[in-house]
């Protein structure tokens, strides 16, 4: 896991990395742990290049990193891009952003996008994602994780999502909400109210609760892991 009392906390654009009122670390480490645990529960086995797009300091990047594939990290972010590579320096990190990532063409098994689409969207950006698919090979995998938050102007919509994507070639396989905000436990961990050694349990306990949510209410987000597979249009 790591050193988050340490890594940046805002990235280039001002924008918040960690919550500022986790002046503890509790509620980065336990968030960290559950999405841990969902990329090792719901991504595709390890067979080629991972690239961790929007990478950050490489928090995401080491847990690709130790489920087997050879991962790659690009972000555009000088700052966070020397932490990841001080703390995680078996990774290799790349200068770079959409639309113009620094890989060939076809050449990624698997990309993912964590939490990165809402921060496009607040900067006006959303177009860069426009392209993305000419670097995933065909069949390969495209996992985005982003908040969904009903009716909220300032979040994405589901249906942009998906529309997106399909149009870069890719088909949704599986979508899994895996994570609930305003949740009253979460509050309890980021004030040390909680014991650490009852994350582990916690978070099993959460991804169950949420994995069964299917339509989502206006009050709070959901974070939602959303599985697609590019599909061979060759074939067709």
């Amino acid at each position: 896991m790591s050193n988050i009392s340490t890594s940046p906390n805002y990235d280039s654009n001002g924008l918040h990395i960690l919550d500022p009122k986790d002046t503890l670390g509790h509620k980065s480490e336990y968030i960290t742990l559950l999405q841990e645990k969902a990329l090792m529960r719901y991504l595709p086995k390890s067979h080629g290049i991972a690239l961790d797009v929007g990478c950050g300091y490489g928090r995401l990047s080491s847990i690709l990193q130790r489920q087997g594939w050879q991962t790659i990290g690009i972000d555009p972010d000088d700052v966070q891009l020397d932490y990841a590579k001080k703390y995680y320096p078996d990774i290799e990190f790349r200068v770079g952003k959409l639309p113009d990532i620094p890989v060939d063409e076809g050449s990624v098994e698997l990309m993912m996008m964590h939490n990165m689409l809402r921060v496009l969207k607040l900067l006006d950006k959303l177009d860069y994602v426009k392209g993305c698919g000419k670097f995933v090979a065909p069949h390969g995998h495209l996992v985005v994780v982003d908040n969904i938050w009903k009716d909220n102007p300032n979040f994405l919509t589901e249906a942009w999502i998906l529309n997106t994507f399909e149009k870069e070639g890719f088909k949704l396989q599986q979508r899994i909400p895996i994570r609930a905000g305003r949740w009253w436990l979460l509050y309890l961990i980021r004030y040390g109210l909680i014991p650490r050694r009852w994350f582990d349990s916690i978070a099993e306990y959460e991804l169950r609760l949420c994995a069964k949510a299917v339509k989502f209410s206006k009050w709070r987000y959901f974070n939602v892991m959303y599985l697609f597979t590019k599909e061979d249009t060759k074939r067709k």
